[in-house]
């Protein structure tokens, strides 16, 4: 839960992350988290000189486990599956959306509409790829639909302009790609929630430079902190299956019935001056 401190855990407990990684690279990440029991600090850089930065440190707690779809996509499927996940957040980049479906995700639903994901004796066929992230995330949808549960909300946190209605294009054609049964592409459609969201920030890879200073700067010893900028502005479409989400504005987040004029004021104030300095 991102900029939800420690001291915040007591009221925020009931909300935690499951992280879900697509890429082989990830498996990084997950060892890096897991050795570091589920927890990551991010790093708040300020002033005018690399030596002489102000360091803040927070330190996110809200992570209990991260799967990987490559690994064990029917995991993933099952944990987005059960009722208590209310929201599946996106952070995939403008290519994942653009990402076709593979044989893995015909082999994923097939499964799931089946009901054959428990079964050990019909893994995902000897041929199928690994499946999508939107190959996971309708097979997850249709156990839901067939087991009587809400919908989840999905949430795309990607630097794309209306990403919200994106996400839910790609879901819908997602699921009419993979046949879906018509009323669960409907339940989709008119039961899900598909809230826009902006985000800005500027968080640079982490460098091993950046590692030795933070143990110099903070006394903190940590493998992959999470480096950036005082400033943050995240905003948040307040539109969620049953009104189910965390307290983010308790951390600083502007939940706001429309998020089009934050989007276009971070683009015209913000990447608009970068291109004219770039020109200049």
């Amino acid at each position: 839960m991102n900029g939800l401190l420690a001291r915040d855990w007591d009221n925020n407990k009931h909300w935690c992350y499951t992280g879900v990684g697509v890429m082989s690279a990830d498996v990084k990440m997950r060892d890096y988290l897991k050795d570091n029991g589920w927890t990551y600090p991010i790093v708040s850089r300020a002033g005018a000189e690399v030596d002489s930065f102000d360091v803040e440190v927070e330190e996110v707690v809200a992570m209990r486990d991260m799967l990987l779809a490559f690994e064990d996509p029917v995991a993933c499927v099952k944990a987005m599956a059960h009722a208590d996940v209310k929201i599946v957040s996106l952070t995939i980049t403008e290519f994942g959306y653009r990402v076709p479906l593979t044989k893995g995700d015909f082999s994923l639903i097939e499964q799931a509409l089946n009901g054959m994901l428990d079964d050990p004796d019909e893994p995902l066929h000897a041929d199928a790829s690994t499946p999508t992230t939107f190959g996971v995330i309708c097979a997850a949808a249709a156990m839901r639909f067939a087991e009587g549960s809400r919908p989840f909300t999905l949430m795309s946190c990607d630097n794309l302009p209306h990403n919200g209605e994106v996400a839910k294009r790609r879901v819908l054609g997602a699921a009419a790609d993979l046949e879906l049964p018509a009323e669960t592409q409907r339940w989709l459609e008119e039961e899900a929630r598909f809230p826009s969201t902006m985000v800005d920030r500027i968080t640079p890879a982490t460098s091993p430079g950046d590692v030795a200073a933070l143990k110099s700067a903070a006394d903190v010893d940590d493998a992959w902190p999470v480096m950036c900028e005082p400033y943050k502005h995240w905003v948040i479409e307040d539109d969620f299956v049953d009104d189910a989400r965390p307290p983010w504005e308790d951390a600083g987040a502007v939940v706001v019935d429309d998020v089009v004029p934050h989007e276009l004021m971070k683009v015209r104030l913000l990447n608009v001056t970068h291109l004219s300095l770039i020109h200049i």
